[in-house]
């Protein structure tokens, strides 16, 4: 797995998580169901890291979400738990509240 730091327009960032070393294409369009993206467009990929095995990858997202989010503000920064919990091991894990992670519905 891989977190993606996307920069987006307006100096928004969005932190996506995929199985592999994803294509920036493929990686557009995952990102483009979310209005958050669609309304700040994908620009590039800023830095993408591994993610650790051995520590659950939605908890390593969200900490990293966190930090983002206490260095460059709430409304700048998106990403982490999503209702779209088939990339993660669990399918525990509620749906995420957070306004700017609203998909496209339909």
């Amino acid at each position: 797995m891989w977190l993606h730091f996307v920069g987006l327009e307006h100096n928004k960032m969005f932190l996506h998580m995929t199985t592999s070393e994803t294509q920036w294409p493929d990686i557009v369009q995952q990102l483009m169901v979310y209005k958050y993206c669609r309304d700040n467009l994908p620009q590039r990929i800023v830095f993408s890291m591994p993610l650790n095995e051995d520590t659950p990858y939605v908890e390593q997202v969200d900490e990293n979400v966190r930090l983002f989010r206490d260095l460059f503000g709430e409304e700048d920064t998106c990403g982490g738990s999503t209702p779209e919990v088939h990339l993660l091991e669990s399918t525990q894990i509620a749906p995420s509240t957070d306004p700017c992670l609203s998909t496209v519905q339909g």
